[in-house]
């Protein structure tokens, strides 16, 4: 069932439903934190209302994720904190197979983030809220099985060009052979240490936006040393990305989505390395018209042949 939790402008406290398990409290917690930390900046209210409304998946244990919809909301009173909906996933991991989270929830995802607008901004009541969302068809194993499926085959059809292409409108810094070699040093450095705050670009056309944050939540799947603990994919207009965070670095989200994260605390592929790396002038480069899932073989371990 899909539940939600959270604040709206006209309530004088929190409004929730179904938010009583394990996994939202834990989300909950990792949420605080990161609004602490940002309430050190100056003028902290105004840099957690200007963060874009996120789309998100949260692993709090083994066996699921919490998946769902978020975006800045306050009380009445103005204290600030996000107004989420959510329901839980199973997670599944069998071999290389990967469910494609972000397409599988796209239907949902579109409908709870106009629903969660309207409330937000529409000072709708939560009555009205409720009724809505519960109109939302939950998901289920049919459709985890149908977008493992999809996501497979995309995987032998999109080629890097494509993505490229697709990205040049919002991103036109983005170079395929450079983020490869970035996503490679990524791949490198997880071999020795926890993965840091990773930022991903994604396109802005809609057609792709979640695909390409599937393939870059799988390619991180594959070279991460531990399972991520949280994913966000940013509605900023032409510019949407997506985060990844692992176990422990959590607490940085809030300054990550404002904008307020020094560059030591993120990893992004758009950006330099910090220092010159010798053993990535020695990668590599594939032919761009090359599928995403035969650069995944190379760069990230992936077995194409599934």
């Amino acid at each position: 069932m899909i539940g939600y939790f959270g604040k709206l402008p006209g309530n004088a406290d929190f409004i929730s439903y179904r938010a009583t398990s394990e996994d939202l409290q834990a989300f909950d917690e990792c949420l605080q934190v990161g609004i602490r930390r940002l309430m050190e900046e100056e003028r902290w209210e105004m840099h957690f209302d200007g963060i874009p409304r996120c789309s998100f998946l949260f692993r709090a244990s083994p066996q699921h994720w919490l998946v769902g919809e978020m975006a800045s909301s306050r009380d009445a009173s103005g204290r600030r904190y996000p107004l989420m909906t959510f329901q839980r996933l199973p997670y599944q991991v069998q071999g290389d197979a990967f469910q494609a989270p972000w397409t599988l929830c796209e239907v949902n995802a579109r409908c709870a983030g106009e629903i969660m607008q309207d409330a937000i901004y529409g000072h709708g009541q939560p009555t009205r809220f409720a009724d809505a969302l519960q109109a939302l068809r939950p998901l289920n194993d049919g459709d985890l099985n149908l977008h493992q499926r999809l996501h497979a085959r995309l995987l032998q059809e999109l080629r890097l060009c494509d993505i490229s292409e697709a990205m040049s409108k919002g991103y036109p810094e983005f170079i395929a052979n450079a983020v490869l070699q970035r996503m490679t040093g990524l791949r490198q450095l997880c071999e020795r240490a926890p993965m840091p705050p990773v930022v991903l670009p994604l396109p802005a056309e809609q057609a792709l936006m979640r695909p390409v944050a599937d393939i870059w939540t799988h390619w991180l799947t594959l070279i991460a040393p531990a399972p991520m603990s949280l994913l966000l994919l940013v509605h900023d207009f032409m510019r949407p990305r997506l985060l990844a965070f692992s176990q422990g670095n959590t607490s940085r989200v809030h300054r990550l989505l404002a904008g307020l994260a020094p560059r030591q605390e993120r990893f992004d592929v758009l950006e330099p390395f910090d220092r010159f790396e010798p053993s990535l002038v020695q990668t590599a480069l594939p032919d761009p018209g090359q599928s995403i899932g035969s650069c995944m073989a190379r760069y990230a371990g992936y077995d194409d042949r599934t």
